[in-house]
């Protein structure tokens, strides 16, 4: 493992448009002293000679014949990096010229940290500013609490000490077809803080292919496979309905009817009255964040009666 260096790892899958301008944002980042390690995954267009388009001896390709997914690519990338930090990259996303110097200054300077994700500018599929990301600026343990409800990282937008990857066996559960980056981020606040900063440091790319239906029901139900799995940490065991009734927390189409009000204030209050004891997260954020969720499930139950 190399002092001082950023392994970027850029998993591409099919993205001719956009890979240019996501590899020559990272070659021309301000901090110089990196590798970019890009996963060909199996592409079948024109992605991977716009690759070797470039000349660039910090540039480390990978190419897999089969495409293997996005998460084995990202495995495969982390473990061929040798940098002391590991960034996180997407294909079709574009990195600001500071994003490497401004997250490795902090990481120096803030040495509890080992993750740390920034704010993003989102952009369309021509590059024009279209809106912005805004993740949590929260202390790590209230971030911990946050990842009982949801993803709240920008996860293209991570670096990472490579050491408590490897010290923790850290890596993508490519079990999950999507959402692995919930699963991954939220086992790393387990370990070691994960935190926002303010700072906008990404562009992110947001087109056509990313907002299919079918593809945002495939999401919600690995988030809310993860979300499930979270709770094996209180000794918590809930039948099939009150798994159901406990998930509907999470998505804000649902209705509540008064018995399941009834039943998801008991399946909070086993969770609360369980970290008590255990005392695995923050009581207090336990209670305020529980809190807020149970206030809109109920005013989402008046809805229904309505």
């Amino acid at each position: 493992m190399h002092a001082n260096l950023v392994s970027v790892v850029m998993p591409c899958y099919n993205c001719e448009k956009y890979v240019t301008s996501a590899i020559k944002s990272i070659l021309d980042q301000s901090y110089a002293n990196l590798e970019l390690i890009v996963i060909d995954d199996g592409s079948t267009d024109g992605t991977l000679g716009k690759i070797k388009d470039f000349r660039d001896s910090r540039i480390c390709l990978i190419g897999l014949k089969q495409n293997r997914g996005n998460y084995a690519a990202r495995n495969i990338g982390m473990k061929a990096a040798s940098g002391e930090y590991i960034c996180v990259m997407d294909a079709d996303d574009v990195a600001r010229p500071e994003r490497l110097q401004r997250q490795l200054e902090f990481l120096k300077n803030n040495q509890d940290v080992g993750c740390v994700g920034s704010q993003a500018t989102v952009i369309d599929e021509a590059g024009n500013g279209s809106g912005r990301i805004f993740k949590p600026v929260v202390g790590a343990e209230e971030l911990a609490v946050l990842f009982l409800i949801d993803n709240f990282t920008l996860h293209p937008s991570l670096m990472l000490r490579h050491s408590l990857l490897k010290r923790f066996q850290l890596f993508y559960d490519e079990s999950y077809l999507y959402a692995s980056d919930f699963d991954f981020v939220s086992r790393c606040a387990q370990y070691f803080p994960v935190v926002n900063t303010a700072e906008s440091l990404m562009y992110y790319r947001k087109h056509a292919s990313q907002i299919s239906s079918d593809k945002k029901l495939s999401q919600k139900a690995c988030a809310d496979k993860i979300r499930l799995s979270q709770l094996n940490k209180f000794d918590i065991n809930l039948t099939l309905e009150e798994q159901a009734v406990y998930l509907k927390l999470f998505d804000n189409t649902s209705e509540f009817i008064s018995t399941e009000i009834e039943n998801v204030y008991s399946i909070v209050n086993l969770i609360v009255n369980a970290n008590s004891k255990q005392k695995n997260y923050n009581q207090a954020f336990m209670l305020r964040h529980y809190r807020n969720l149970l206030v809109t499930a109920k005013d989402r139950e008046a809805r229904n009666l309505v």
